[in-house]
């Protein structure tokens, strides 16, 4: 029987990180876009890199750029062999409130608890 594991996109690799890893944090806090593209995640130097700190008394959501789902958009080619399944940074936060569920939850929590396996 093979066992397959799950790959994580290169986000998700970097939240984990900050989240574990103090000095990569400081690294991403300090310097996000050089630490992004050590990261192999390549932010134009024109986009600004704005981070927030989520902590035990507060989670932030971040929201995507609104999408004008109006227009009748066709993909070409090229950009629909770039689309897959699996874990997106937006359900990546999904995955991040879970664990502060697990690791805060309780009745007063902010944090829906999670169920410990």
């Amino acid at each position: 029987m093979t066992t397959s594991i799950p790959t994580t996109s290169p986000m998700t690799e970097v939240q984990v990180r900050a989240a574990t890893d103090p000095a990569f944090r400081a690294a991403l806090l300090s310097d996000p876009h050089a630490t992004l593209r050590e990261a192999g995640i390549e932010v134009p130097d024109s986009v600004a890199v704005r981070i927030e700190e989520s902590t035990a008394e507060e989670f932030v959501l971040t929201l995507p750029p609104a999408i004008d789902v109006s227009a009748d958009v066709e993909l070409d080619e090229d950009q629909l062999a770039g689309t897959s399944g699996g874990l997106s940074p937006f359900l990546a936060g999904f995955a991040v409130v879970g664990y502060l569920g697990y690791k805060f939850g309780g009745p007063n929590s902010a944090f829906p608890t999670a169920t410990k396996y």
